[in-house]
């Protein structure tokens, strides 16, 4: 959708997934856990293109997720009532070049949790003689987060290309592991 010379994207996922464990209990059997979330993501932004072949898209986006999962116990560790619920707001430009069959795309973005920045689980502790086991734990995750991208893909013709990209997070209020990266290559084909 175009609006005064803009974009808006509105895009939601909603999905479930099953979690194994890698270890068998005392009877042989993997333990399971299943989850169910849903994603949205509402952005708004404009495509420039100050010269040829080269572009910008600066945008702000909101970014919403949601994620339960149902009591169980995995690995040995019983929990109920775990959830997650983030709501981002996110800023971000791109900048694209594209020179004959090669093309460089880096993105730059800065995205803050407007609403929580714990996961609620409730863990069985075991706890003493007359004592309620369940413990509610607020996990701290963090809430502001910075990332760097930079992508390149050679097309070979119009159906596949060669891509590699690198990626780097940054999370502002977290003491331990404050950095993270992603490094992805591959071959891609269109039908």
């Amino acid at each position: 959708m175009i609006v005064f010379g803009a974009d808006f994207l509105a895009l939601a996922k909603v999905g479930g997934a099953e979690h194994r464990s890698l270890f068998r209990d005392g009877n042989g059997n993997i333990d399971n856990a299943y989850s169910d979330a849903i994603n949205a993501t509402f952005e708004y932004g404009k495509r420039r293109f100050p010269v040829q072949n080269i572009s910008w898209r600066p945008y702000v986006a909101l970014d919403v997720n949601y994620v339960y999962a149902g009591a169980n116990t995995m690995t040995g560790v019983s929990w109920r009532s775990a959830q997650l619920s983030q709501t981002y707001l996110r800023v971000r430009t791109d900048l694209i070049a594209q020179i004959k069959k090669f093309t460089v795309k880096t993105d730059i973005s800065y995205s803050v949790d407007l609403t929580t920045a714990h996961l609620n689980i409730q863990t069985n502790e075991g706890g003493g003689f007359g004592a309620d086991p369940w413990i509610n734990n607020r996990l701290y995750i963090g809430r502001q987060i910075a990332s760097l991208g930079l992508t390149g893909q050679y097309d070979f013709n119009r159906r596949s290309a060669v891509f590699a990209s690198f990626g780097l997070d940054t999370f502002f209020d977290l003491d331990s592991r404050p950095y993270q990266s992603t490094l992805t290559a591959g071959y891609s084909r269109v039908w």
